[in-house]
């Protein structure tokens, strides 16, 4: 679960084009990108709390796919 969810803070990270500089502030870089997921911060604490719960793994399943809507409504704005 851990490592689903650093691919996800990665991922978070590289669509926007950035790297992950550290893990320290990572929590309040997360909420402010453009088009990111409602709850970001919150939901990613949640899930590092807790990896082992079903409910973390429902949570991150959630927060990759808003984010995959997200970004495509982000990376069409940008084509315009």
């Amino acid at each position: 679960m851990v490592k689903y969810l650093a691919i996800y803070i990665q991922l978070n990270y590289w669509a926007y084009g950035e790297p992950v500089a550290s893990l320290e502030k990572v929590w309040g870089k997360l909420g402010q990108f453009p088009y990111s997921p409602l709850n970001t911060q919150e939901r990613v604490q949640f899930i590092m709390n807790t990896p082992d719960h079903h409910h973390s793994f429902t949570a991150l399943s959630q927060l990759y796919s808003e984010l995959e809507k997200k970004l495509a409504v982000f990376h069409f704005k940008q084509e315009k």
